[in-house]
């Protein structure tokens, strides 16, 4: 009877302890569960964590480089309005010049046409006054001279409309600077009276070949002072002139060259294929493309053997085609 109950206490005592274990094992795995959980939300929060860093980096970068952006789009139409304003301005030069020239042009043709009008009218009168009978002698009236004098004056304003403080000081200045070109171009120990215009003209040769335009003005204009018919100096200043790209200043005195070469004979052919040449590169300059090829043909028939005239001419040719 012992045996028995020794063995019922055992059965129950392995049922509770059975439990006991089972109750143990469920207690640790709902632990286990509870933080396996615990660390998959701490994982998550971590990943949220720095997902948000992360997109706040990029916001702070696509913002940089918006601002970036925007300053060199800003910049960009700064500089292509400023080139711009530049271009118009130079375009508006361009065309004032161009005007100018057309005037310049227009008035040199006019005038040329009415001294030819005028050497014809009075050619007409002569002939007409060959056969008028003779006029009647009349008494000569006696003759008295009238005297006015006026105030000398430099600029044409009248005296009282001018500002003499200023135009005299300007007039001192100009002079000044035409001294020290003039400085460059004669020596001291000459006098200026006593130069010869040939010697001049040798010496704005040698300025010009050294590249100094303005002495090379000086000291051709100081020769055709000395001798206003020397053709050559006036031809070289007006080569001077299209280096220092006054246009209009060659334009004159390239006419003259071509007004003092007369009558047209072989010693003079050289300047006058010269002067129709700096002319016509002249009107180029000035975009009148037209008038400079008339120039460069006159150059061409008076020398048709020169090949760079010819090849000018041709490119001058293609430019006003395509126009």
């Amino acid at each position: 009877m012992l045996n028995i109950y020794r063995l019922i206490n055992t059965s129950e005592d392995r049922k509770r302890l059975l439990q006991i274990k089972q109750n143990a094992i469920l207690e640790h795995q709902e632990r286990e569960m509870k933080r396996a959980k615990a660390n998959k939300d701490m994982n998550i929060r971590g990943e949220k964590y720095a997902l948000e860093q992360v997109m706040k980096l990029e916001n702070v970068s696509r913002e940089k480089i918006r601002l970036e952006k925007e300053h060199a789009s800003k910049q960009a139409i700064s500089e292509f309005v400023d080139a711009f304003n530049q271009s118009s301005q130079k375009e508006n030069e361009l065309q004032n010049e161009i005007t100018e020239a057309r005037r310049f042009a227009k008035q040199y043709i006019t005038e040329t046409i009415n001294e030819e009008n005028n050497m014809e009218l009075n050619k007409n009168i002569q002939q007409r006054l060959a056969f008028v009978e003779k006029p009647i002698d009349l008494p000569v009236r006696t003759s008295s001279t009238i005297e006015v004098k006026f105030t000398p004056r430099v600029f044409p304003t009248p005296e009282r409309e001018s500002t003499k403080q200023a135009e005299d000081e300007w007039l001192n200045k100009q002079a000044e600077y035409r001294r020290k070109l003039l400085d460059r171009v004669v020596p001291d120990d000459l006098s200026r009276n006593e130069l010869d215009p040939i010697w001049l003209r040798k010496k704005g040769d040698s300025l010009f070949q050294a590249g100094d335009y303005e002495a090379a003005v000086v000291a051709y204009t100081e020769a055709i002072t000395q001798n206003p018919k020397l053709h050559s100096a006036y031809s070289n200043r007006a080569a001077c002139h299209l280096q220092l790209r006054n246009y209009f200043k060659a334009l004159e005195d390239s006419s003259m060259v071509l007004d003092l070469c007369v009558p047209p004979v072989a010693q003079n052919l050289k300047s006058r294929v010269r002067a129709h040449i700096r002319r016509g590169a002249a009107f180029c300059n000035l975009q009148l493309y037209k008038e400079g090829l008339i120039e460069y043909r006159a150059a061409q028939k008076l020398q048709p053997d020169d090949d760079t005239i010819r090849k000018d001419i041709e490119n001058l040719e293609k430019f006003v085609n395509q126009e």
